[in-house]
C-alpha cells in the first residue's frame, strides 16, 4: 500500500511536466516552423500560406493549443486531453531544483528529513522516479537500433 500526501491532480500534473520536459519539443518544432515560414514568405511566397496553415493543423491535432476531444497520452492511469506542452508550468521547474538538490543531500527547508512537509517530499521523489525512468527510457536501443528521444 502507498500512502502519499499527493492528490491525483499533483501527480498528474508532476507527470506530465517530467514527461513534457524530456519527450516533448513542441516549442522548438514551433520556433524553426516560424523561421522556415518567414525563409517561405521572401523565397516562395506562394507555399508561406500554406505552410503556416498545416502548421497550425498540426498544432491543432496534437492539442498544442488548447485541449481536444480525444487522449492525447497516457501517463500512469492518467490521461491528457491535450499536448504535454501545455502542462508545463514554470513553478514546476523549481521541483526540478529541488529534486537535483535532494538527491545530493540538501533538504528544501532548513531542517533535518524528518521536519520537512511531506507533501514536498512525496512531490521530489516522485519527481525523481519519474526522471531516473525518462532517462532510462531514453538509454534504452529501440528495435531499430536507434536510441530513443
Amino acid at each position: 500500500m502507498n500512502i502519499s500526501s499527493l492528490t491525483d491532480f499533483d501527480r498528474s500534473h508532476i507527470l506530465g511536466h517530467v514527461r513534457a520536459i524530456y519527450r516533448n519539443k513542441c516549442d522548438k518544432e514551433y520556433g524553426d516552423n516560424l523561421s522556415k515560414f518567414e525563409f517561405y514568405k521572401q523565397k516562395r511566397p506562394q507555399y508561406a500560406e500554406e505552410f503556416m496553415q498545416k502548421v497550425k493543423n498540426r498544432r491543432k491535432f496534437k492539442g498544442c493549443d488548447g485541449a481536444v476531444d480525444r487522449k492525447i497520452d497516457k501517463i500512469d492511469n492518467f490521461m491528457y486531453y491535450k499536448c504535454l506542452c501545455r502542462v508545463k508550468h514554470p513553478l514546476m521547474s523549481s521541483l526540478l531544483t529541488l529534486s537535483s538538490a535532494y538527491e545530493r543531500g540538501i533538504m528544501p527547508f532548513d531542517a533535518c528529513l524528518m521536519d520537512q512537509p511531506a507533501k514536498i517530499i512525496d512531490m521530489i521523489e516522485l519527481v525523481t522516479q519519474e526522471k531516473n525512468r525518462e532517462e532510462q527510457r531514453q538509454m534504452e536501443p529501440k528495435e531499430n537500433g536507434v536510441k530513443n528521444g
